[in-house]
């Protein structure tokens, strides 16, 4: 059987003319969950392993899979399925696919806790004795707000990253920061306490037009996918940002609607840009 990531499925039987009898062609002949029948003649390889390779990326639907393996759909009565179809698979992108949602998250304002990574500066480098000579040059805030699950708790989490003069290769240090009360704990690089600092204003990320605007571009890209079933997982900003996206990620309890959690992907990232766009080319799922 062949799951894609939707949840979607093809029981098949295949021949690849490789292994005997050589005098029957490369064919394959499924049922789908959709209840069709289809049939190609794209060389799947000895074991199918032209797929066995591709098991950790597969399509996202049956309709992928079917374009880019040739797929053609047996109406039981002519003979166009003993003809032949393209031998090897399409790996040509799909055609640009956006969803455009009627609201605008606009930039995260997360410029009081920025102030503050500002001004920690020359106590992280006098008193952190990681830090002590680092040329620190701030670059940006990251926002983490990682939702409650089973197995992980709740929690949002700053981190202040900073261009790093001192090191070689990778040129980034970043300091933890918690928030509580509207007061910023610095944590050093083993994780204690470094400064404290109250904010000079409350910083803001639209988390709910974000997720919303994630979860309807999901709808719209794969229909079958029950937004119900998807819980949220984790949005992550920059401020200032990176490519003016948040990234949004879902758990999806069950690929499809009345269907067991069968699927092999479990964890979907949603790039949502600032303006209220998803491209379905940037959403990626991730296995367990």
């Amino acid at each position: 059987m062949i799951l894609v990531a939707s949840g979607e499925w093809l029981v098949y039987k295949s021949h690849c003319s490789e292994v005997p009898p050589h005098q029957v062609s490369d064919i394959f002949l499924a049922k789908s969950s959709n209840g069709k029948w289809y049939y190609s003649t794209c060389h799947f390889c000895v074991g199918m392993c032209a797929l066995v390779m591709m098991q950790d990326v597969p399509p996202y639907d049956l309709a992928t899979f079917a374009r880019q393996y040739h797929l053609k759909e047996f109406d039981g009565v002519s003979d166009e399925c003993l003809q032949q179809t393209q031998t090897f698979p399409d790996t040509s992108q799909t055609p640009a696919w956006t969803y455009t949602a009627n609201s605008h998250p606009g930039l995260p304002d997360l410029s009081p806790v920025l102030r503050a990574a500002t001004a920690v500066v020359s106590v992280a480098t006098n008193s952190d004795p990681d830090l002590k000579g680092h040329g620190l040059d701030f670059y940006a805030i990251r926002y983490e707000h990682r939702f409650s699950q089973t197995d992980s708790p709740a929690g949002i989490g700053y981190m202040a990253i900073y261009c790093d003069s001192t090191l070689r290769g990778g040129n980034a240090t970043g300091i933890d920061i918690e928030v509580r009360d509207n007061v910023a704990d610095f944590k050093s690089q083993k994780g204690q306490l470094l400064w404290s600092c109250p904010l000079d204003g409350k910083p803001g990320v639209p988390e709910d037009v974000v997720a919303q605007i994630a979860r309807e571009a999901l709808a719209s890209f794969w229909p079958k996918i029950d937004s119900n079933r998807l819980s949220l997982d984790e949005i992550v900003c920059c401020d200032p940002m990176g490519g003016n996206k948040y990234r949004v990620s879902f758990r999806l309890a069950a690929p499809v609607a009345g269907k067991p959690a069968t699927a092999t992907y479990t964890l979907i990232e949603v790039d949502v840009s600032t303006n209220g766009t998803v491209a379905e080319s940037e959403v990626r799922w991730t296995s367990k």
